[in-house]
């Protein structure tokens, strides 16, 4: 088992004391919970947040010959085209949005597909923000 015996709550405890559970996870740090021999951990937004501190989002583009400019996520397979970078930026933003719905609405699949599982990491990112334009603000190129 990872995680550690002594800080480990097993999830009977956990039922009983439900509201208590929610507000160290809440208020004061993470907790692992043990149901026979799975572990499943329970953390807040706030420290959601400061796991994905990291993750961003690469934009590559290029002008089209009819002067509209195609582009990509590099870290998501997402490919648009738009009339300016703006515009195209808002459609991968959007496409971003709408790509990480299907994989946590179809996450068993998604999550064991070979390669997919290091998407998670973009994927709980995308999923966290409050709005289109915060997805936007992720995009960086």
């Amino acid at each position: 088992m990872p995680v550690s015996a002594v800080l480990a709550r097993n999830a009977t405890e956990v039922r009983q004391n439900f509201r208590e559970f929610l507000d160290e996870v809440l208020h004061d740090r993470p907790q692992a919970i043990t149901r026979y021999d799975d572990v499943v951990m329970a953390l807040s937004l706030q420290h959601l947040e400061a796991l994905l501190e990291h993750i961003s989002f690469t934009m590559e583009y290029e002008k089209e010959s009819d002067m509209s400019v195609s582009g990509s996520i590099i870290e998501l397979p997402l490919c648009e085209n738009a009339g300016s970078v703006e515009e195209l930026k808002a459609i991968l933003a959007d496409a971003m949005v709408a790509y990480a719905g299907t994989y946590l609405a179809e996450f068993k699949r998604c999550f064991n597909s070979p390669g997919l599982d290091k998407q998670l990491p973009y994927i709980l990112k995308i999923y966290i923000q409050p709005d289109l334009e915060a997805v936007m603000q992720l995009i960086h190129g």
